[in-house]
């Protein structure tokens, strides 16, 4: 949960900003996968062995998972992309680009 609220929070950030779509995917994502790393160095270095190694299990496994919903993004854009451009070549509604079908 704390995962995909780094990626929509900085996305809203970055749309609340006026950015292009493009540079607010950018954004999210750079920002989601860079403050993984972060709390991992912090704890690494300010606390004493073993103290250091138990407390980095979390970010750790939060990092691990972190592909897990850029991957499903992904397929749910493809897959969405895809019916768009089929249902538009059948004549029957809406693309995915706005210069190719607009029935």
């Amino acid at each position: 949960m704390l995962l995909r609220c780094r990626f929509l929070l900085s996305g809203a950030v970055a749309r609340l900003l006026r950015q292009p779509a493009a540079r607010v995917l950018t954004i999210a994502i750079e920002t989601g996968i860079q403050n993984t790393g972060l709390p991992i160095v912090l704890m690494k270095l300010s606390l004493p062995q073993p103290d250091a190694d138990m407390s980095i299990v979390g970010p750790i496994a939060i990092a691990m998972f972190m592909p897990l919903p850029l991957w499903i993004a992904f397929v749910v854009t493809a897959v969405r992309r895809r019916w768009l451009r089929r249902r538009c070549k059948k004549g029957r509604g809406y693309c995915y680009d706005a210069a190719t079908c607009q029935t």
